[in-house]
């Protein structure tokens, strides 16, 4: 099982299906990626940079399928949706996708059944049988791990914008941070603003 690749960004591709596959070289080898549209947006001014993508692995009808992802605690909360029945890859990316990292955390654990039936392919009955299988588990991962770095990220926002920068900019380099494993364990505002600062004015 692959836990992360990282690599150049080779191009990002919109297929019929309208599902992002990221092509990245690792190793003189390019791979194919499938990512959410946030990723998507995220990395398209990583063209020709390095990425790091965390991911998953699966097996469909004899062929793999790699399934990426910005953050660990990301990927993580894909493993544990696709553990529900009923729940495929593609259902769970999109959950992912449409409601976001938080926002989906949030309507598990407080029950918002309207939040999650808004996703296409989410009916009543799913959305009921993805919080009762998964409340329990995320309740105390949303306590220890999001509401700290959703603190630092609505600081860092108000701080950059003390500063002047434009919103539009700063949510671009917010959606790159966050795709950076190293900064996720750091909650000091100052080693945030360090780095958006350099991606800012680069």
């Amino acid at each position: 099982m692959f836990n992360y690749f990282k690599g150049h960004v080779i191009a990002i591709n919109k297929t019929i299906n309208n599902r992002y596959i990221l092509i990245l070289e690792v190793g003189q080898i390019g791979y194919e990626i499938q990512i959410t549209s946030h990723l998507a947006q995220a990395l398209e001014c990583q063209i020709n940079n390095t990425a790091q993508v965390f991911t998953h692995m699966q097996i469909k009808e004899e062929l793999p399928i790699v399934y990426g992802f910005a953050t660990v605690q990301e990927r993580d909360l894909f493993r544990q949706l696709i553990g529900v029945s009923s729940i495929g890859a593609q259902l769970a990316s999109s959950l992912i996708d449409g409601l976001g990292f938080e926002q989906l955390i949030q309507a598990i654990v407080s029950e918002k059944l309207d939040s999650l039936v808004k996703v296409p392919g989410i009916g009543k009955k799913t959305a009921e049988r993805i919080i009762l299988e998964l409340k329990d588990k995320l309740t105390p991962w949303y306590s220890d791990n999001l509401s700290s770095t959703t603190e630092i990220l609505q600081e860092l926002q108000v701080t950059l914008e003390a500063l002047g920068y434009e919103n539009r900019a700063i949510n671009q380099v917010i959606k790159i941070l966050i795709t950076d494993e190293s900064l996720l364990n750091i909650l000091e505002l100052e080693q945030w603003l360090k780095r958006a600062i350099i991606y800012l004015d680069s």
